[in-house]
This record gives structure tokens, sequence and C-alpha cells, in this order.
């Protein structure tokens, strides 16, 4: 009689799971905010983590390298955390690999920033060789014409990031 329903058992088990689909993994959702920041997970979660990344920072590349794996596995993948990662330019460099994160579809970005980060030791020392005379030319050279009205402390995140990419900077009141 046990041998027989043994069988079955997993028989019946088996039934019941092939029409169960499997949970959501929010790891693949993406979603761009209207101030150009990637939220990864579930933009409804109930948690919701806000990360400021300067990718020429070497501690925000070893944040990434040893809790990324275990935020997306434990955290973001269930739905019940979202991270939100926005970008904290110090620089000519973090502003053309925050450009550069962004290229291409909203999906792209978790691979593009990964790659960035985690690869930061080895071209963040190209950066490092580089001359005065190089960095200098960074920065340097024929702006856009500035954004009217100029941005004020408390405008809007999109004019700052407009002030950003033509290179105002804030002033003191």
């Amino acid at each position: 009689m046990k041998q027989l329903l043994r069988p079955a058992l997993l028989l019946a088990t088996a039934a019941l799971t092939l029409g169960a689909s499997p949970p959501q993994d929010w790891n693949r959702t993406v979603t761009r905010t209207a101030q150009q920041s990637n939220v990864l997970g579930n933009p409804a979660a109930k948690v919701k983590l806000t990360t400021w990344v300067s990718y020429t920072c070497p501690s925000c590349a070893r944040f990434e390298q040893e809790s990324d794996a275990g935020i997306k596995l434990k955290y973001i993948r269930s739905g019940k955390v979202s991270v939100e990662i926005r970008h904290f330019v110090r620089d000519p460099v973090d502003l053309t690999v925050a450009m550069l994160t962004n290229c291409g579809s909203k999906d792209k970005f978790p691979l593009n920033h990964s790659a960035f980060m985690r690869s930061q030791p080895v071209w963040i020392q190209t950066m490092a060789r580089s001359s005065k005379a190089q960095q200098a030319r960074w920065s340097t050279g024929d702006l856009p014409p500035a954004p009217a009205p100029l941005p004020t402390i408390s405008g809007s995140s999109r004019s700052w990031q407009r002030a950003a990419m033509t290179g105002w900077r804030s002033t003191a009141a």
C-alpha cells in the first residue's frame, strides 16, 4: 500500500505545481523617476532605500561590491524593498560615467551601473595617472547657453540637472 501511495502523492504534487507560476523576481524591474534616477525593484515596495552614488568614490564602489548581491537576493527580489540609485556628480568624470550608465533602455541601467562600479579600481587608475593639463581640459571649453531662468535652491531637481549638465555651479546665498 505504501508503495502505491508515494507515487500517487508525487504525481498529485507535480500536477498542482504545474499550474502555479513562479513568484515575480523584482530584480528585473527598473523604473526611471521624474528626476531621472533609477528604481530597482517593486516601485510600490513598503521599504524604499535611496542611495546617492558617485562613480569616482572608492567607498561607493566598495559598497556596491560588498552589498549588491545580498540586497538584491534578500530584499529586492521579494518586492518588499526597492532601491533608488541617484547620481552624486562630484567631477566631470562622474558626470560622464553617470551619462554612460543611462545609455540604452532603462532595463540596461543595473548592468551598466554594476559594470562601472565593479571595474572602478581599473578605470579610475587611468584618471589618476592623467596630467594636471589633461584634468583641466575635462571641465573647460565652450558651454551651451545658460538655461533661463537660472536654477535656484528651491528649483526642481530637473533644473538642477540642467544646471549640472551646462556647467552651472551653485553660489552662496
